[in-house]
């Protein structure tokens, strides 16, 4: 049996783009907004006191490489230019999230050189997106905000996602921020399998699931028990396509084995190119039938063979 899996709960295609969408319990005083920066911020003249929030996505997706950087500096640079613009009367703070939401600080600011520092030191994590608990976060601190008008930066790559169960603030307005690659090319390893039951001394057969989202291309899968290699494949995945790379192992004794899985080469997100697992190697099933028939052949054929073409 795999008694476990990835760190990675489960991966679907790891960079694939979707329209920004939000499901909202009640729109009727909250309004999404794809403007423009210059249009977001004033460049002059008397403006209401706004208080911001930047809802910065570190998720390991946006360590996607495009163009000799990560998508997660892309978002850090995006912000500060929107921060170091601001005016003297504007207060702001920023949300880091991923699995979890995280704020450094307790409450708003104007100090340019704080948020920035926050900015500088944020760091790209291992863990996935989600969305609820991180917009709950933000527009928590928006309610109690002091300003007028209140604005909601959110810098992403905008995985697949639905945002349920939300109660927006009264007068926030959202402003999506894209950070995307121009193209997208990214191998992932999406899972490994085992059969249910498996016996020491049999033939275990063992499939690595394989994504592709780039151009088509020759992928060398390499399989580790132990630290040990035991197995390499080369699979041909074209664009957009899935695939398994299939290895046959015998376990030589019963036990919890640990290994993992990758792809070689270079790609531009390295971190769903591994994928770990454990598995629990067991003694062969021991059955016994009994019956009461003087014909007991004929009455256990179809038991017999059910255990029969199961026994490998």
């Amino acid at each position: 049996m795999l008694c476990n899996v990835s760190w990675r709960e489960s991966c679907e295609q790891v960079v694939c783009y979707f329209d920004f969408f939000f499901f909202f319990n009640d729109t009727a005083t909250t309004e999404i907004y794809t403007l423009s920066l210059h249009d977001a911020l004033p460049i002059s003249g008397k403006k209401e006191a706004r208080s911001i929030i930047f809802l910065v996505d570190n998720s390991y997706s946006m360590g996607y490489r495009d163009g000799g950087d990560t998508l997660f500096n892309k978002a850090k640079k995006k912000a500060k230019e929107i921060i170091n613009s601001i005016s003297v009367n504007d207060e702001a703070n920023i949300i880091f999230f991923n699995e979890k939401p995280v704020s450094l600080i307790y409450d708003f600011t104007n100090n340019k050189e704080t948020l920035n520092n926050i900015l500088r030191d944020a760091e790209l994590s291992s863990a996935k997106t989600r969305w609820q608990s991180a917009l709950d976060l933000a527009f928590e601190m928006l309610s109690r905000a002091k300003n007028p008008e209140k604005l909601l930066f959110v810098l992403s790559d905008f995985q697949k996602n639905g945002f349920i169960d939300i109660k927006p603030v009264e007068g926030a307005r959202i402003i999506p921020i894209f950070i995307r690659p121009a193209n997208v090319s990214n191998l992932t390893v999406t899972g490994v399998e085992f059969p249910d039951y498996i016996n020491f001394n049999k033939t275990t057969r063992i499939s690595v699931h394989l994504k592709n989202t780039g151009k088509d291309k020759k992928v060398r899968t390499v399989i580790y028990l132990e630290k040990n290699k035991i197995g390499e494949k080369d699979v041909n995945l074209r664009s957009n396509s899935e695939g398994d790379a299939v290895f046959f192992y015998s376990f030589s004794k019963k036990g919890v084995y640990k290994g993992f899985v990758e792809v070689e080469g270079s790609d531009n997100l390295k971190i769903d190119n591994r994928f770990y697992f454990c598995v629990e190697v067991r003694d062969p099933l021991q059955v016994l039938l009994l019956t009461d028939s003087k014909d007991s052949e004929e009455e256990n054929f179809y038991i017999k063979q059910a255990l029969f073409s199961a026994k490998d």
